[in-house]
């Protein structure tokens, strides 16, 4: 059985908010496009193979930030530190949760 290689490609966006405040800035179209390309993105890495992945760091994961379902689409969430009862509730709803402390 043959396999064809398909190379990895991971885009690596370390301040979310920041980036799209600036891009706001600029022209509010484009922070709308970018939110809804990286929907798109975070939607195809949910594939196996695909060579497509994405890695957002964020403060703090507002809906606002986020182009409509496209939160759910992460397929791995690690938050550090303290976060908020809010928080904890949005990042990760449906998974049990156990207090460290």
């Amino acid at each position: 059985m043959l396999f064809s290689f398909c190379p990895h490609i991971t885009l690596v966006i370390e301040e979310w908010f920041g980036l799209l405040g600036y891009i706001e800035g600029k022209d509010k179209k484009l922070k709308t496009e970018l939110m809804q390309k990286v929907g798109e993105i975070l939607a195809l890495g949910r594939g196996i193979g695909n060579g497509i992945g994405i890695i957002v760091l964020v403060q703090r994961a507002d809906s606002s930030n986020f182009s409509a379902g496209s939160r759910e689409q992460f397929q791995n969430i690690c938050s550090f530190g303290r976060i908020s009862k809010e928080q904890k509730n949005m990042l990760f709803a449906g998974e049990e949760l156990v207090s460290q402390g």
